[in-house]
């Protein structure tokens, strides 16, 4: 992606997926004329595809196993399936709002859906679903598919959890949760921001990749301008 794949300009790029055979890559775009616009570009470098429209908000591009589908969060359709190459129109196959980013599972049969208190997962033809685990929070899939990885925070946490995260596995038929690592509250990560968060497990298993947020401020002092007046002499504005 460069300048001269968008000549106007580039606010933000998110939610980057690779292609299953990482040839392909789909993110969001937000520009100066337009937000939340998902493209495909080659990942080698070439000519982008846009894939949503216009007149939508989309977030959470996540690839079909056999990459000729994305599955993304439409602002006006909900969750939506649409063809890579072209062809019929989009699919419509959830009327709800993905919380972050959804995730389609390595053997195409579930698309994980993070919404309040629960992950829901929709069949890819929108005729079955169901709600595993009791967080919101951002998934990945096992490659086995038996498991989801979550990293979230209660929706109402006790007074115990103050504000934690927990990084936790859910067992997909059962539903049953493992806590495997507690965070503190000091720990920010782009989840408690962005709807487009995701987190990315490794290709061996064995570890995950999650965006931490890092929040900054400054404070300026300006010279030269009038001393503000307190709030009793802003109120007596007569005097």
């Amino acid at each position: 992606m460069t300048q001269h794949d968008f000549p106007e300009g580039t606010v933000a790029f998110s939610g980057l997926s690779f292609s299953p055979d990482g040839e392909r890559l789909a993110y969001t775009r937000s520009s100066d004329k337009s937000l939340a616009i998902i493209w495909i570009s080659p990942a080698a470098g070439g000519q982008p595809v846009q894939i949503s429209g216009d007149n939508e908000y989309g977030f959470g591009p996540t690839w079909s196993p056999d990459g000729n589908w994305i599955v993304y969060v439409s602002s006006e359709h909900g969750l939506q399936k649409v063809p890579v190459g072209g062809g019929p129109n989009p699919v419509r196959i959830y009327d709800g709002e993905c919380l972050y980013a959804p995730r389609w599972s390595p053997d195409g049969q579930w698309i994980a859906c993070p919404e309040e208190g629960h992950i829901l997962l929709v069949s890819p033809d929108g005729k079955q679903q169901r709600k595993v685990g009791s967080r919101w929070a951002m998934v990945a899939w096992s490659r086995d598919t038996k498991t989801l990885i979550t990293l979230g925070q209660n929706l109402a946490p006790a007074a115990s959890d103050n504000g934690k995260w927990f990084l936790s596995s859910l067992d997909v038929n059962t539903g049953a949760e493992k806590i495997i690592l507690t965070m503190g509250p000091e720990q920010r990560f782009w989840g408690d921001i962005s709807n487009s968060s995701m987190i990315s497990m490794a290709p061996d298993g064995k570890s995950i990749t999650a965006t931490s947020a890092t929040l900054k401020s400054d404070v300026w002092v300006l010279e030269g301008f009038p001393r503000p007046r307190s709030w009793l002499a802003r109120f007596l504005w007569w005097r």
